[in-house]
């Protein structure tokens, strides 16, 4: 592409935009060596960066040089598009929660009740309701994982639904997870009001051993989800702008 001799330059020197030049300047650094033709150069007035040889022949003599140009604006330079609102690190480890973690611990945890049994005997009268209790937690645990990990789905594609999902599902493991303490307690205390019933399962080493590694483990996860519980009550709001629904 041919310019005219009166052409004013901006260009790309050492990462930073430099000029205006005109036109004999740049010819004087082409011819001199000085100046590559691979360097990146935007005609004054337009806004498209191109090497210098894409624009005109260097080899045109140059023309006298005028006065200086006068102050200009120069064109933006476009590397890359960065993201305008990048997701918070926060969000990352709840997707990451939400699809591998959550699950392998709900597994653990359903096969230690299976492996592990009830607290309570089976000829206890409290034993049936342990085992209402078992399989409510279940079918509640169940439900609460479905909705984090199609929560933590939206959330990788930044839609706002991802944390209605993912607000449910916290708090819905949250709320049975006092609720289970709560109601553990209740059964252990009407055991003991009658020491001499046979209200406790015959203790088995290896499910107690099993039983001291799987608790912290749920507990931990426990902790980790009120803390998400929080994080996300209190910034839902700003995310929900990065969102789209």
């Amino acid at each position: 592409m041919s310019t005219s001799a009166g052409s004013q330059w901006w260009l790309q020197i050492d990462g930073a935009t430099k000029g205006p030049f005109n036109h004999a300047y740049v010819v004087l650094r082409l011819q001199s060596g000085t100046l590559s033709v691979k360097t990146l150069a935007c005609l004054v007035g337009q806004s498209e960066w191109r090497p210098i040889r894409d624009w005109f022949d260097h080899t045109v003599p140059p023309t006298p040089a005028t006065g200086p140009p006068a102050p200009l604006v120069p064109p933006p330079v476009f590397t890359s598009s960065p993201t305008a609102n990048p997701v918070p690190e926060m969000v990352k480890w709840i997707c990451i929660f939400g699809l591998f973690v959550n699950p392998v611990i709900w597994g653990m945890s359903n096969l230690s009740c299976l492996v592990i049994g009830s607290s309570f005997s089976p000829e206890s009268p409290l034993f049936g309701l342990a085992l209402l209790q078992d399989v409510a937690g279940f079918f509640v645990g169940l439900g609460s994982l479905i909705l984090l990990f199609l929560g933590a789905l939206q959330l990788k594609r930044e839609r706002a639904l991802g944390i209605t999902l993912t607000l449910t599902g916290l708090w819905i493991d949250v709320a049975w997870g006092v609720f289970a303490i709560v109601y553990f307690i209740v059964l252990a205390i009407v055991a003991n009001v009658n020491p001499q019933a046979n209200h406790w399962a015959t203790d088995d080493k290896s499910s107690g051993q099993l039983g001291v590694i799987i608790l912290p483990i749920i507990l931990a996860c426990g902790v980790w989800e009120v803390v998400a519980l929080v994080w996300l009550h209190r910034n839902s709001r700003s995310l929900a702008l990065t969102c789209v629904a």
